[in-house]
C-alpha cells in the first residue's frame, strides 16, 4: 500500500479515516474497520493498524463467503481425510 510509504509529511493530509468504501448495486457503503473508525483518521502513528485491518477485511472478510463455498467444493472431490497425507506446499 501506498499509505506505507507515504512521501508527503502526515498522513492525515489524504483525509482517511479507519473506514472502507464498498459499492452495492450502485450505491456506496462506508464500513468500519474498527469500532467507530468513521470518527478515528489515520495518522503516521496508527497507519500500520490502518493496513493490518484495511488487508485483513480485503482478503479474509470480503471473501469469506467465496472462500467457504470453495473449501466446501474441494473437500466434496477431495475428501478430508486424503489430504492429511500430504504436505501443504504438496497440494
Amino acid at each position: 500500500m501506498k499509505i506505507k510509504y507515504y512521501e508527503g509529511s502526515d498522513v492525515e493530509e489524504l483525509g482517511l479515516t479507519m473506514t472502507v468504501n464498498e459499492q452495492h448495486f450502485g450505491k456506496i457503503e462506508e464500513l468500519a474497520l474498527v469500532p467507530n473508525g468513521g470518527n478515528i483518521p489515520v495518522t503516521n502513528e496508527n497507519k500500520l493498524l490502518y493496513i493490518m485491518h484495511y488487508s485483513n477485511y480485503m482478503l479474509n472478510i470480503k471473501t469469506k463467503t467465496q472462500t467457504a463455498a470453495f473449501v466446501r467444493g474441494f473437500r466434496k472431490v477431495i475428501p478430508t481425510e486424503v489430504l492429511s497425507y500430504f504436505y501443504p506446499d504438496e497440494i
